[in-house]
């Protein structure tokens, strides 16, 4: 796991550049994901408020999102389930532990932090009867958005890891053991 301070901070600058392209439909389900994945939980969840609130102030700061109870509500909801699907995901990871590969417990991941993430999301759009953004089409797009998020970040954090970038007390340790030998 890293639980490096780089990565958070990263994750957190990709949010708000993906809150600029994308809006509200920032791939929350791929932030709770990668996070479980690469940090210890209560880091994951920090840095998925962070990334949660780097999409709203975004929103609010530069796109324009009206300054109204609705839209502050729905903010709120984000924020919520953003969190509970992090911690669906971090507990699919956890029971599948280290009886399998990591492809694996990314799909399981996404689809923990997916389901619980939209499922939130869908709950409420049910009870206030704003249906309207919730069809098959588009929470399917969603769907592939949070796919395509997630193999990417993971990628970076593999290439990051692998370059030690993310480790570069690690690689000084081996240079170290190197140079006695």
């Amino acid at each position: 796991m890293s639980a490096n301070k780089l990565w958070g901070p990263l994750l957190v600058l990709s949010s708000a550049a993906s809150s600029l392209v994308f809006a509200c439909v920032t791939p929350f389900a791929a932030f709770a994901v990668i996070t479980t994945m690469t940090m210890p939980l209560r880091q994951a969840l920090g840095t998925v408020a962070a990334v949660w609130f780097a999409n709203q102030a975004v929103g609010f700061g530069f796109l324009g999102y009206p300054i109204a109870a609705d839209s502050i509500a729905w903010g709120l909801v984000m924020g919520v389930a953003v969190l509970a699907a992090t911690l669906c995901s971090a507990a699919a990871l956890t029971r599948l532990s280290s009886r399998y590969d990591g492809v694996t417990k990314y799909a399981a991941g996404f689809a923990a932090a997916f389901g619980t993430y939209q499922g939130g999301l869908i709950l409420t759009a049910v009870a206030t009867g704003d249906m309207a953004a919730f069809s098959a089409e588009i929470i399917g797009g969603i769907a592939v958005l949070n796919g395509v998020w997630t193999v990417a970040l993971a990628g970076v954090h593999l290439l990051l890891t692998r370059m030690e970038v993310l480790f570069p007390q690690a690689a000084r340790q081996r240079h170290m053991q190197a140079m006695r030998a």
